[in-house]
């Protein structure tokens, strides 16, 4: 007779992973799930490396865009953007007080997934449109846009045709690019020809630019 002998720890309590087309259905599932999530010319649009370790990036395709941990991608060999993904990636969907990222999934040694270097564009959007939940990740120009400064919250903002956006330097881009007052803030021009960023959603400050 046959006789089955496992090798590692096993648990009654697993679940394969849900197998999704997109990353619009990705971000659809329950906090905690595991998904096998299908790319097909997925695009990285940033990839940030922190000075304490590791990284954080952007992956976007035609539905959608999300945040996935540096460490995942660093498996398949990719640590930067401008990079297009095609294949399949396990993955754990997580959503923890507002921040929605991909990590490492339980069977993400089943990944099968090629990279290659690639174009990446930002889609261009009006600020009046950039503020929907479908748009969260996504990397966006906002063309011809003003400064604004409210020296009382500290925060700065992207005006356009009366409406704004707060601008958050989470990746340092305008501290490398502009100039600081002697109270430290930075010197922004009255208007540039555009700015490329992230949008960024949280509880407390809303929708959010973050440029790269």
């Amino acid at each position: 007779k046959y006789e089955f002998y496992p090798l590692g720890e096993y648990s009654a309590n697993y679940t394969p992973a849900v197998v999704v087309e997109n990353i619009a259905a990705a971000k659809a599932v329950e906090n905690g799930t595991n998904v096998n999530l299908t790319l097909k010319d997925a695009k990285i649009t940033a990839y940030v490396s922190s000075k304490w370790g590791g990284a954080t990036a952007y992956i976007e395709d035609a539905s959608g865009a999300i945040q996935i941990a540096g460490d995942v991608l660093s498996q398949f060999g990719v640590e930067n953007d401008s990079t297009i993904l095609n294949g399949n990636i396990y993955v754990k969907y997580v959503n923890e007080w507002g921040s929605i990222q991909l990590s490492a999934g339980d069977s993400i040694a089943f990944s099968k997934v090629e990279a290659k270097e690639g174009a990446v564009s930002p889609t261009t959007m009006a600020v009046k449109d950039i503020k929907a939940e479908t748009n969260v990740a996504r990397y966006v120009e906002i063309a011809f846009p003003s400064f604004k400064y409210d020296a009382e919250n500290y925060f700065y903002y992207a005006a356009q045709n009366g409406d704004t956006i707060m601008v958050v330097d989470n990746f340092g881009w305008m501290s490398s690019n502009f100039d600081l007052d002697e109270e430290f803030n930075l010197i922004l021009p009255d208007s540039v020809s555009s700015i490329r960023g992230i949008v960024m959603w949280d509880d407390w400050n809303g929708y959010s630019i973050v440029p790269t």
